[in-house]
């Protein structure tokens, strides 16, 4: 009856989460500064109109969200970025 639980984020992008929900990050993610994350996910300066942590966590969420359509609409081809 149990469902296995799958981890859609990395460490990182957990890190980024846990900081900006202003909680405590789990296990995997205690140790990673959110700002070094973020430098490792592409997010290397400033934004002009948004914070950068607003812009990180869109980008996470927001891939998270084309990943699971992708497997909705294609649910046999794997999407080119987890493969």
């Amino acid at each position: 009856m149990f469902r296995r639980a799958v981890d859609v984020f990395t460490s990182d992008e957990h890190a980024i989460l846990a900081d900006w929900f202003r909680t405590n990050p789990p296990g995997c993610a205690r140790d990673i500064v959110p700002e070094d994350a973020a430098k490792r996910l592409g997010f290397t300066k400033e934004t002009f109109h948004y914070l950068l942590s607003d812009a990180v966590v869109a980008y996470i969420v927001l891939e998270q969200v084309e990943i699971q359509v992708d497997r909705r609409l294609s649910p046999i081809v794997p999407h080119p970025s987890r493969t």
